[in-house]
C-alpha cells in the first residue's frame, strides 16, 4: 500500500534536533498512527511520507516553513504583561468546562 490521502498510516519515528538529540521517538512504543493528508502531522513530515510503501526507511530534514513556522520572538509574551503567571507553575491539578486538565500552584 502507499501513502496516500485519507488512508491511516502507522509510522516509527524519531524526531532529533540540529545537535542529533533525540527530542521523541516511538521506541519502545506502539507506531504512531494517524490520517494522512489531512494535517495531522507538519506539512514537510507528510509531504517527506507521501507515496511511500510499507517498510520504506527514510530520514528527512524539515525547514521550519515546513514544521511549525520560523521561530518570532516578537510574538513572546512580556511576562510583566501577564503578572498572574508569576505565581504560577506547573503542579497542582484542576478541572474546568473547557480545558480537560489544567496544572497549577500558586507560590507563596
Amino acid at each position: 500500500m502507499k501513502i496516500e490521502k485519507n488512508k491511516v498510516v502507522s509510522i516509527d519515528y524519531k524526531l532529533t534536533n540540529y545537535k542529533n538529540e533525540t527530542i521523541d521517538t516511538s521506541e519502545g512504543r506502539d507506531p504512531r498512527a494517524y490520517l494522512h493528508g489531512n494535517g495531522n502531522l507538519i506539512p514537510g513530515l507528510e509531504k517527506a511520507l507521501e507515496g511511500k510503501a510499507s517498510g520504506d526507511t527514510l530520514k528527512v530534514s524539515i525547514p521550519p516553513e515546513e514544521g511549525y513556522g520560523v521561530r518570532d520572538d516578537s510574538k513572546r509574551a512580556d511576562r510583566r504583561a501577564v503578572s498572574s503567571c508569576s505565581r504560577l507553575s506547573p503542579s497542582r491539578m484542576t478541572r474546568s468546562p473547557s480545558t480537560p486538565i489544567i496544572h497549577w500552584q500558586e507560590r507563596h
